[in-house]
């Protein structure tokens, strides 16, 4: 006995289709899956690069503070030697020194750590030279309105688009699961050859349209689609609790942003007085009109408003990296 047999599916309640469509969601939402991960990559390598230029800057911040009390320790020092200063101003001014060369080697293992870090992330290895041209910028941008980037996170963020894609599989899965109640019809034909004991040898065919239809099936397709509502109501929640916690990452990261401009102009302005204020301390100084106390507060007021204002325009960088992660900037 040999058959040939053919059949065209004409209706099954949508079990085909759906699984269908079901499967392509899937598919578009392991993409998308693959894109966050791509972003997280960007955005782990931009805080580490950040890292290092900030670390690189602060360590010019104490280079340029070690220069300074070397030079006012040199000047205590010759005064004291004039008996223009007491031994208490040269100690204090020498203790003030090698406070900075401290700083300073604290600062270089910083710089070494945080480049160390970089060659990590990228995958160069931490044996490999890394040379950085870059350096802090000198123009810094404000966010743009709250709606805008809301409507940019809705379009673009991927984790918003996987959950997403997910909930319409499980949602096409119920679908494809409540098409068993339905019966199947089917276009069939078959064409066979048959050596029979009685009758002699000769071909037989068939063709029609069939219906079938499972009667008792024990509460199988009920079980199915109980579990594919479960499913779904399962991502749903999933997806309102994603979307509300990436709204509110959106807000603390323009929040970050906000805060950190305002935090470098106000440095910055902070840095030129204290400059200002170094300068004519030390003026006084060498006028005998203040005292070392004073020479030696301006430095350090100095140096903290310079390390205050590269940190503010490192989490500046860090915040923006941050914000383009949010919103899905590819």
């Amino acid at each position: 006995f040999g058959q040939l047999k053919l059949k065209q599916l004409l209706f099954d309640g949508g079990k085909a289709g759906d699984s269908g469509r079901a499967a392509f969601r899937a598919m578009e939402a392991q993409q998308e899956s693959a894109e966050a991960s791509r972003l997280d990559a960007v955005f782990a390598v931009s805080q580490a690069y950040y890292r290092v230029l900030e670390a690189r800057e602060l360590l010019r911040v104490g280079e340029h503070s070690r220069l300074q009390r070397e030079a006012f320790f040199k000047l205590t020092d010759s005064y004291y030697q004039a008996g223009k200063a007491t031994r208490i101003e040269q100690l204090k001014a020498e203790a003030q020194l090698l406070d900075a060369e401290r700083s300073l080697v604290q600062a270089r293992a910083a710089l070494r750590i945080s480049e160390l870090i970089l060659k990590k992330t990228i995958g160069i290895g931490i044996d490999a030279e890394l040379g950085i041209r870059d350096g802090l910028p000198d123009t810094f941008t404000e966010p743009e309105n709250d709606e805008v980037l809301l409507g940019r996170m809705v379009e673009n963020n991927p984790d918003l688009k996987k959950s997403a894609r997910f909930k319409e599989q499980a949602r096409l899965s119920i679908d494809s699961a409540t098409g068993s109640y339905f019966p199947e019809v089917s276009l069939q034909g078959t064409y066979g050859y048959r050596d029979r004991d009685v009758g002699g040898i000769g071909d037989e065919w068939m063709a029609g349209v069939f219906l079938e239809w499972s009667l008792l099936e024990g509460g199988a397709t009920q079980a199915q689609v109980a579990k594919a509502r479960a499913r779904f109501r399962e991502l749903e929640w999933n997806d309102k609790a994603l979307r509300d916690q990436v709204r509110v990452d959106l807000s603390q990261v323009v929040g970050d942003i906000r805060t950190a401009l305002a935090s470098i102009r106000s440095s910055k302005r902070l840095v030129e007085a204290q400059d200002e204020a170094y300068k004519a301390v030390v003026e006084f100084y060498k006028r005998g009109k203040a005292n070392y106390i004073e020479v030696l507060t301006a430095e350090t007021d100095l140096t903290q408003a310079k390390a205050a204002y590269v940190r503010s325009i490192g989490e500046y960088q860090t915040a923006s990296a941050r914000l383009d992660r949010v919103v899905g900037k590819r």
